[in-house]
């Protein structure tokens, strides 16, 4: 039965994510053509004409603002790039496969960073939620990189787990190079003078930009940061966006209108940040050595510190909750079944689309603002939880083995659980 009812949910599941409009991709594919044709792909008038031309049947409602228009560093249109050279319709679902297959590599390397004994759990428990989070179908419906943002954040934590800091940088820079929130895991690696893994995520950052810079002599790349950039500092309070100042922003607003893009988060996005960076401490303060299971927990914080939290970026958080779920399971203290249910009780707004609260809701009771934010507040339960468990193992350990001791408490990938 249980063989049967997976089937049924992959089945469901792709046919799903093959049967829906590509909106992000045909931004991102046009994007990708501009840069052939040598046009500006921040002119939304330029877009709108070439859209009409390549892409004349998904042409509709793009381009048209701000947040449905290209605002990716030109590094995401170059990725799109060789996408370019098939017609559009035959490109989808070529991509959307190939998002498939990256996300399914993601879930298994970062199976490989934990000991043996606890790799299948975690394949198992990966696989489901790609397969019943929304987030990671609504990636693929829109045709988004979540699934290149997972296998390189993927790439990064099984090359923390051996040791392999330049490769572990260039993960993590090139997660940078496609959104700007894994920031924060160099800002982190940073405070773990990890600096081989920060020099590393730097340059491959700086590498990425001068190659994007050359095929318009660096014009999109001056736009980028000049216009785009602080545009989306400022981001939107509107519920697609899933971090934590978002949420204070639309909690508490006296607008009842929160599906309205044009209204920002306003100083609420530092609440937020204060928030983040506090846990970051909180996690670091320990003094541990750089581990897998640590830079897991800075992708939650990642999401939660925005400023852009978009719905199918929770995708991303599968790689450090499923690492989290198999070491659970592997608990030998009293009540891990019980931690185990906690956990899936606490995901459960995972598993369903972000509620798009109507004005007249919201005014008439002030609670459904909390309802926009459950996802959020899902993700962020979940990395305080996973902070305080990570601080109180080390904890013990310090007063059990003494600071020098405590690498050794972190069984290598390769070894095999006691």
């Amino acid at each position: 039965m249980l063989a049967i009812f997976f089937v049924y949910s992959a089945t469901v599941f792709l046919w799903k994510a093959f049967h829906f409009r590509p909106w992000d991709y045909s931004i991102n594919w046009m994007a990708a053509m501009a840069l052939r044709d040598g046009k500006p792909f921040y002119d939304m008038a330029v877009m709108r004409d070439l859209a009409a031309t390549y892409i004349a049947a998904n042409s509709r409602g793009i381009f048209t603002g701000s947040y449905n228009s290209f605002i990716g560093l030109p590094t995401t249109a170059m990725l799109h790039l060789p996408f370019t050279f098939l017609d559009f319709e035959q490109s989808v679902p070529v991509y959307r496969l190939l998002c498939l297959v990256a996300m399914s590599l993601a879930v298994f390397l970062a199976g490989l960073t934990l000991p043996v004994a606890l790799r299948v759990r975690s394949w198992l428990v990966g696989t489901l939620f790609v397969l019943w989070w929304h987030a990671p179908l609504f990636s693929l419906q829109l045709g988004q990189v979540d699934a290149w943002v997972m296998l390189s954040l993927a790439i990064a934590l099984f090359a923390i787990s051996r040791e392999q800091w330049k490769l572990a940088g260039a993960g993590i820079g090139i997660a940078a190079l496609l959104k700007i929130s894994p920031l924060l895991l160099i800002v982190y690696c940073a405070l773990k003078k990890q600096w081989q893994l920060v020099l590393s995520a730097l340059l491959v950052c700086v590498a990425g930009l001068l190659l994007s810079w050359l095929p318009q002599h660096g014009e999109a790349l001056h736009q980028f940061f000049q216009t785009v950039l602080p545009a989306l500092g400022d981001s939107t309070r509107q519920v697609q966006n899933q971090s934590l100042g978002a949420f204070c922003a639309r909690l508490f607003t006296a607008d009842v209108n929160l599906l309205d893009f044009s209204k920002p988060v306003g100083a609420w996005k530092f609440a937020g940040f204060l928030c983040v960076a506090a846990m970051l401490l909180a996690l670091h303060w320990r003094n541990r050595v750089l581990q897998a299971g640590d830079v897991a927990i800075v992708i939650l914080l990642a999401l939660l510190a925005g400023p852009i939290s978009w719905d199918h970026y929770l995708s991303w958080a599968i790689l450090p909750v499923m690492l989290f779920a198999a070491n659970l399971s592997a608990d030998t203290t009293a009540g891990r079944h019980r931690r185990v249910l906690l956990l899936l009780l606490l995901l459960l707004p995972m598993f369903f689309p972000v509620y798009y609260v109507r004005p007249e809701l919201v005014a008439n009771n002030g609670w459904w603002r909390c309802v926009t934010g459950l996802q959020m507040l899902s993700l962020l339960a979940t990395a305080v939880w996973m902070i305080i468990r990570a601080n109180r193992i080390d904890g013990r350990q310090m007063k059990s083995t003494g600071p020098a001791c405590i690498i050794a408490a972190h069984p290598h990938p390769d070894q095999t659980l006691p």
